[in-house]
């Protein structure tokens, strides 16, 4: 039910069926009661025979008497609370519109917010059928209230002690989750996303065209930043015909042998057998940008960016299950390569996974994709039963495959030309596969062949860092910490706390928290992630958020942000 401050409203609300606004038959019966229009639906398609009444009014309150009714929060035990009865004390109770809907056999009604589903309100309990399988979910806060004869009217004692009970019991709601010892199998989450959808992540080894040119230009970075830790680097890498080209801005103490850093690197990579050409182009870093760079106290950033960090409780790693169960993939098909435990696998592969996800959980997986190059005269039946064996099963062992998951691999055949001696690899290329698979923002600027005065590169680590220590914290479910930056400046013009509806506090208080207790400046992000050590080519391959010993991976920022938090809330200052 909707009701407008003025003018009739009119919404015809079924008993639900399958869906919480889907259709049914309904036997209307309208009539005026003392300048009140009353409808009540008998709702057919449900199972249930009831009499409804739908109550509707203009601009006066719905009821001038007070009334006992039952709330309900998200994540809190019900109250018991007494209204006036207006229209204008239910709408603060839900905080907009209202809504009406009968679910139950006794003379009661669900009051929720009309558009909370769409609002992204908080998801607050389960809706389920007889057999007790979830159907919808109420978003935001609602409130169980009794029904007269013309108006809602106050809950019995027992309507009260039979609906608190239920409610306390459904605490968060909750849907099965797949057989199994999955690391996160008593999953419990709130979520604004419809209730039904697949979110796929991919990912490629080492040996990959693109990959290979993000490792290349790492370990030049790495090479620079080894004799002199304030190096300003960004190079670029492209790779096809069996030719190699390095370019970029350097500016640094000491210059590196790039052409025998690019040649170990490929060999590392499993090209040792490939005869190729190397080609390096590299000038220093512009004047006017170094000047911008360093014109002040503080390092500037080294050019404008917008980045995202993003962190969720789906996993032990605090990111998409997809994004982990590819990495894993394609992680197991180097092994299998460097260890022959495949034989006939070469360096070239890639990986997709897709999971079904039920009211934000997932559910299960419902495809796998993998592409490995081998070498010519491998059985295709053979190659497809050892990636099988050694590969999809043991990175699926916690969270088991269905005879219903769609398993392809090598679908187009033969791979046996491949790497960049048969494609074509850029630097940068591979930002979904470096970050959260496309489930996350993202500024659009590539993380590797960069020093930690990039932003691109320094503030996506810090966006990370700062989401993850707040899920870690327990201060949100799910976040995504966004920044923005100029060239030259070294504070950032924006940033922004998202926790999508499930925080402990609020956006608000987050985003002063961090503010106040995390460095955002190049050269704050630098020494809180230790950004001027040769550390990028270690951490390049299989996604930059997946290693554990990343310094930006770590977890030692809860209590600070917590205590920064509750300070914020609280109006007390945290400095």
């Amino acid at each position: 039910m909707r009701l407008h401050p003025r003018g009739w409203g009119l919404f015809l609300c079924p008993l639900m069926n399958k869906s919480t606004f889907g259709t049914a038959d309904y036997a209307l019966a309208t009539n005026n009661l003392n300048g009140r229009k009353i409808i009540k639906s008998f709702c057919g398609n449900s199972g249930l025979r009831l009499l409804l009444p739908l109550v509707f009014l203009g601009g006066d309150p719905i009821n001038h008497q007070k009334m006992t009714i039952l709330v309900v929060e998200p994540m809190k035990t019900p109250t018991v609370q007494e209204i006036d009865g207006s229209l204008e004390s239910m709408q603060r109770i839900v905080g907009g519109d209202i809504e009406a809907v009968y679910l139950f056999d006794d003379p009661v009604a669900l009051v929720c917010h009309g558009e909370g589903k769409l609002l992204g309100l908080p998801m607050n309990r389960a809706l389920t059928d007889e057999s007790g399988v979830p159907y919808d979910i109420v978003c935001g806060t609602f409130f169980v209230v009794g029904i007269g004869d013309e108006d809602f009217t106050s809950l019995t004692e027992q309507q009260i002690e039979k609906y608190r009970k239920k409610y306390a019991n459904e605490m968060v709601f909750s849907v099965p989750v797949p057989s199994g010892n999955h690391k996160n199998n008593a999953i419990r989450r709130k979520t604004n996303m419809k209730d039904k959808y697949v979110l796929t992540a991919e990912s490629v080894t080492e040996g990959h065209p693109d990959k290979l040119c993000d490792t290349i230009a790492d370990a030049v970075v790495d090479a620079c930043l080894e004799h002199d830790p304030t190096a300003h680097v960004a190079c670029e890498v492209m790779a096809t015909a069996g030719k190699i080209i390095a370019a970029g801005e350097i500016t640094a103490a000491w210059l590196p042998d790039i052409p025998a850093v690019i040649c170990r690197t490929v060999r590392e990579a499993g090209y040792g057998g490939s005869d190729y050409e190397v080609e390096v182009i590299t000038r220093e870093q512009s004047p006017d940008i170094a000047g911008a760079v360093n014109s002040g106290a503080e390092t500037g950033a080294g050019d404008q960016g917008i980045v995202y960090g993003y962190a969720c409780d789906e996993t032990p790693e605090l990111l998409p299950l997809p994004v982990v169960l590819v990495h894993e993939l394609t992680r197991l098909l180097t092994q299998a390569r460097k260890l022959r435990t495949i034989p006939g696998l070469k360096p070239d592969g890639k990986a997709q996974v897709s999971v079904e996800y039920q009211f934000g959980v997932p559910k299960r997986v419902s495809a796998v994709v993998v592409s490995c190059q081998h070498e010519d005269g491998v059985e295709l039946a053979e190659l497809r039963h050892a990636v099988m064996r050694h590969i999809i099963q043991p990175a699926f062992q916690d969270f088991p495959l269905d005879a219903e998951t769609e398993i392809l691999i090598n679908p187009s055949g033969r791979f046996v030309e491949g790497g960049f001696e048969a494609d074509t690899g850029l630097t940068g290329r591979k930002l979904m596969v470096d970050t959260y698979g496309g489930l996350a923002p993202h500024g659009g600027g590539a993380l590797s062949g960069k020093d930690g005065t990039k932003v691109d590169r320094s503030g996506a680590y810090m966006a990370r860092y700062i989401a993850k220590n707040i899920v870690a914290a327990g201060l949100a479910e799910r976040c995504t910490v966004s920044m923005a930056y100029a060239i030259g400046r070294a504070k950032p013009v924006m940033v922004e706390v998202d926790a999508h509806g499930t925080g402990k506090y609020s956006n608000a208080a987050l985003e002063q928290a961090v503010r106040t207790v995390c460095q955002l400046t190049p050269n704050g992000m630098i020494d809180t992630l230790g950004l001027d050590k040769p550390i990028f080519r270690k951490f390049c391959n299989y996604g930059h958020f997946t290693h554990a010993d990343a310094p930006w991976e770590q977890t030692d920022m809860t209590e600070v942000l917590e205590s920064a938090c509750h300070a914020k809330e609280t109006g007390i200052s945290a400095r």
